[in-house]
């Protein structure tokens, strides 16, 4: 044992104060300031003040060299410039290449390796890393310019370019000049959003062993140790990194929707501001006084990141992953303590996320998110309307079906999947939905205890870990069976409000409710209780007091109180419900959300399921699907249809309407291609008109 392991032992195995200001191992340099805490405010669970620099302490010869002063970086919070001689680099000497030397010295090395190699330069199954990561660059280059190539001709051929004098009248096709605006803005937000996906996933060191994304992640992490090897490489070698993505993305929207100009507008957006993100990497390491004024209004103006702002990505590896022009970091740095960043859930989210501007092509969903989007304009309207006319329209009776809650109950969702059109929005599908919510917060459940038995990388004495373990279990059971059990009750009554059964029924199943609410909140109480235990022996803290699931219990904690108390006002033991607190559903769904983004992060910064990475993707995703069958269960989400339709027609009706008139007509009378007339009817008029 070393002199640093011998100093642990002494202080019981805790980071204390005193601990963190020693030095071990004699070299000038506290433990803190080697292990990243000069400051001496780490706890369990939280972030290292710095990740970058660190040395060993519990060797004299391991020093990190930095010219510390606590007194003027911790007490007066002023800040240390050994950051930014780490982050920028100066003492290397190379030349910042401009632009037009990077490109002819491109084209010059590729047309010898071209020369030299032939077509086996794009094969990515040659011999080492090197070799696929240096092919596959080249390969997947060629590939988003193929598809580049595609998306464009689609977009005049097909679609004339969305323009209304290119198209017949009232086409579905014609993208007005606000239709370009909010596509431009969703490509913007959307570029930045799936750059910090796909950071999250490489800057992820469980990646590195996998295959594929294994090589790109240990590539991409070296940069954390030499920030300014970013600047340094060829800037066409660089904006190509992420070509990979770049074209599964477009050739996603060719395969799949090809008939919506605006799609193949979004791709095309996407696919150029993909390249200046790259780019904003890039200035983002690279010193100020080497950038273009262009480049610095950019900055100043929200349209690229800063160089402050990605630097603190370096300082703690924890946040600021959007690397475009970090709008969306805010959100993301919210969602990295739902799902820890280290998840390799990410990758599968990254993917997800490909497919929400396909989704985003269904018209049902488009006049949902616009019906969301403009409602609070629309109510502002309506109350200065009447705050206005309210003289002139005592006497008036607003009709019904104009009124904002008939208007949103008008939308609907239709989801396209395969075979015939079944409406599932009916109290039988609600019925079957809370039966799988039960059966899902069960395995669930039984998950989360098979991480807490199996998971051998949290400590504490055998009394200790009983405590952990009945908080876990309590909570767990609590929320996943007991409390989905309660909110999901009365979807079990299938009568209709005029039937004479509903009233008896209802009745009936809020005695069910209140038990499983009462056995859960028995339980919440134990769970409690033992965690509070826990804290106080303070042998082995497993949560800090300021994560996220700290807080997002105590916030649960609080409005389960409140529900709890409402409830029994509102209906009392024995009593008549009571016409008041009407609220009371709504804060229980509040509630619940709240309870369910509690037990998520406690799964993901608990450490129980360090070694167990495929249990803890599995649990999420349980949970994810969980939520979703609770919340349609009780009708708070909206209703929708869903329209099962062969994928082979949907797929053929797609390319047919891409096709010239004369083509697809013919296409259309073959016998195998009957069930794709119907829905290329519109295509087909309007392909006679433009040809007329």
């Amino acid at each position: 044992m070393n002199v640093f392991g011998k100093a642990f032992k002494k202080y019981k195995y805790e980071w204390s104060n005193s601990l963190c200001m020693d030095d071990s191992d004699g070299d000038g340099e506290s433990n803190g300031l080697e292990l990243g805490d000069p400051c001496c405010l780490w706890k369990v669970g939280m972030t290292p003040m710095r990740q970058w620099g660190l040395s060993h302490p519990g060797d004299e010869k391991s020093k990190t060299n930095l010219n510390f002063s606590y007194a003027y970086t911790c007490v007066s919070k002023k800040g240390d410039e050994s950051f930014w001689k780490f982050y920028f680099d100066d003492k290397r000497d190379f030349h910042y290449r401009t632009f037009s030397e990077d490109v002819t010295l491109w084209w010059n090395r590729t047309l010898t390796s071209f020369k030299a190699n032939g077509i086996s330069k794009f094969n990515p199954f040659g011999d080492g890393e090197d070799v696929f990561m240096r092919s596959s660059k080249d390969l997947f280059t060629a590939l988003v310019l193929l598809c580049t190539v595609i998306t464009l001709s689609i977009l005049v051929f097909s679609h004339r370019c969305g323009l209304k004098v290119c198209l017949p009248l009232r086409s579905s096709r014609v993208l007005t000049l606000r239709d370009h605006a909010w596509i431009i803005f969703a490509a913007f937000v959307f570029t930045d959003w799936m750059s910090g996906l796909l950071h999250v996933v490489l800057d992820n060191p469980i990646m590195n062993t996998w295959p594929v994304v294994g090589p790109e992640a240990k590539a991409f992490q070296g940069h954390h140790y030499d920030p300014t090897a970013v600047a340094r490489g060829p800037w066409l070698d660089f904006l190509r990194e992420h070509h990979i993505l770049v074209f599964l993305v477009m050739a996603l929207y060719i395969l799949l929707k090809p008939s919506s100009p605006g799609l193949m507008l979004f791709s095309l957006h996407f696919m150029w501001m993909s390249h200046v993100m790259m780019a904003a990497h890039r200035w983002s390491h690279t010193h100020p006084k080497y950038l273009s004024p262009t480049v610095k209004a950019m900055m100043d103006y929200g349209i690229v990141m800063t160089v402050r702002h990605h630097s603190a990505h370096h300082a703690s590896y924890d946040c600021n992953f959007c690397i475009f022009s970090g709008w969306m970091n805010p959100l993301l740095n919210q969602l990295i303590h739902i799902v820890h960043w280290r998840s390799p859930l990410w990758l599968f989210i990254l993917a997800g996320f490909a497919f929400v501007p396909i989704w985003a092509t269904n018209k049902s969903i488009q006049e949902f998110l616009v019906f969301n989007v403009e409602l609070p304009f629309r109510t502002l309207k309506s109350l200065g309307q009447r705050m206005c006319c309210k003289a002139n329209e005592k006497g008036t009776v607003v009709p019904k079906g104009n009124s904002l809650q008939a208007e949103k109950k008008t939308q609907h969702f239709t989801l396209f999947v395969g075979g015939r059109e079944n409406n599932v929005n009916t109290a039988i599908w609600r019925k079957r939905a809370s039966v799988y919510s039960v059966t899902l917060g069960t395995v669930s459940t039984a998950l989360i205890a098979y991480g807490l038995f199996a998971s051998g990388s949290w400590k504490g004495t055998g009394f200790t870990r009983f405590l952990v373990g009945i908080h876990v279990l309590c909570m767990s059971v609590g929320c996943l069976m007991l409390t989905v059990i309660a909110i999901t009750a009365y979807s079990w009554n299938v009568f209709d409000t005029n039937d004479s059964r509903w009233a008896a029924r209802k009745a009936s199943l809020r005695s069910v409710h209140r038990a499983a609410n009462l056995l859960s909140v028995i339980l919440f109480l134990v769970g409690i209780g033992a965690m509070v235990l826990h804290l106080w022996i303070k042998e082995h803290t497993l949560l800090h007091d300021k994560s996220a699931h700290t807080k997002l219990g105590l916030l649960t904690l609080f409005g389960i109180l409140v529900q709890v108390t409402t409830g029994i006002m509102k209906y009392p033991f024995g009593g008549n419900a009571q016409k008041r607190f009407t609220w009371h559903g709504k804060l229980g769904w509040l509630v619940f959300l709240a309870m369910f983004f509690t037990i998520n992060s406690g799964v993901a910064e608990s450490g129980f399921f360090t070694n167990l990475v495929t249990t803890q993707i599995v649990i999420q995703l349980l949970l994810f699907w969980t939520f979703v069958t609770v919340a349609f269960s009780i009708r708070k989400m909206p209703p929708f249809i869903i329209h099962l339709e062969n994928p082979l027609v949907f797929l053929c009706k797609e390319y047919l309407d891409i096709m010239p008139s004369m083509v697809s007509d013919r296409l259309r009378r073959l016998p195998f291609c009957g069930p794709c007339k119907r829905g290329s009817e519109e295509a087909t008029i309007s392909g006679k008109r433009y040809a007329a």
